[in-house]
């Protein structure tokens, strides 16, 4: 028990009980009974030795909470327990670039956070690796391990039957005084092994964003091939990639508030509540 909580009482007897909290007496304060009780306060019967029993008023001190939840399911499952139901506050769903914040108590006093990680999925890890120049081998690798499903399969095949040719080709020169002198070079040609088909350069991604969303989404991919002195290196580069992204928040967004009790609402942004 603290000062604080002793707003209203008997007459005479709230000055007393202040003077006992002030002594360090809280310990001789008796509670007899709970009369009455709501979300914000509670209604106690209480008494101390040489004090009539009186009526006071304790204001309830909501303890904060700054919960973490790492799937969409838990999340929404949180939102409509009865425990939040039972609140029956204005809450907001945010969906950021980095997690989605819910706000249980939007624009109240006490800080209520659940948070919920958008952490990327496996495949699109592995799409983002990709856009990096890799060996064919290396590239395979990911193609048949992180990305199956995701990238046609032809792909695969493309990959294993890329042939690199060199030729080398010299220039001579005469000058007048009849001093000649030379230069060679190497050029490369890259095409398939049979030297018919043509290498195809668009692709296409199919899979999901993130790890709590199961939603899939598609990206377009320009195959990039590039020649070094190590060794052909081949990248599968996203285009319109910061759209596909949005576009996937927007869809967690919709998914989000088609599941929300009425008092909430879901957008699309950065929370700056705290």
């Amino acid at each position: 028990m603290q000062k604080d909580d002793l707003e209203v009482g008997a007459s005479g007897s709230k000055e007393a009980f202040e003077f006992l909290v002030q002594q360090g007496e809280s310990k001789v304060i008796v509670v007899q009974a709970d009369i009455f009780e709501s979300d914000q306060e509670i209604h106690k019967v209480v008494s101390a030795p040489g004090l009539p029993a009186a009526i006071h008023k304790f204001t309830k001190r909501e303890i904060p909470c700054n919960h973490k939840i790492y799937t969409l399911e838990g999340l929404l499952s949180y939102i409509n327990s009865d425990r939040c139901k039972k609140e029956n506050r204005n809450g907001v769903v945010f969906i950021g670039k980095h997690e989605i914040v819910c706000d249980l108590a939007y624009q109240e006093d006490v800080s209520r956070i659940v948070r919920l990680p958008l952490d990327h999925s496996e495949e699109f890890m592995a799409l983002v690796a990709i856009s990096s120049f890799r060996g064919p081998k290396e590239l395979w690798r990911l193609l048949t391990l992180r990305l199956s499903g995701c990238i046609p399969g032809e792909l695969y095949t493309q990959i294993r039957e890329v042939d690199v040719k060199a030729s080398k080709s010299e220039n001579i020169k005469i000058d007048c005084t009849g001093v000649t002198s030379g230069e060679s070079s190497n050029r490369y040609t890259v095409k398939m092994a049979d030297g018919v088909s043509e290498i195809r350069v668009d692709w296409d991604y199919k899979g999901r964003i993130f790890e709590c969303f199961s939603e899939v989404s598609e990206i377009e991919l320009r195959l990039e091939l590039d020649l070094r002195s190590d060794g052909l290196k081949i990248a599968l580069h996203p285009r319109d990639l910061e759209r596909v992204l949005r576009e996937s928040r927007l869809a967690m967004v919709a998914e989000i508030s088609s599941q929300l009790p009425e008092h909430f609402e879901a957008f699309e942004g950065e929370y700056q509540g705290d």
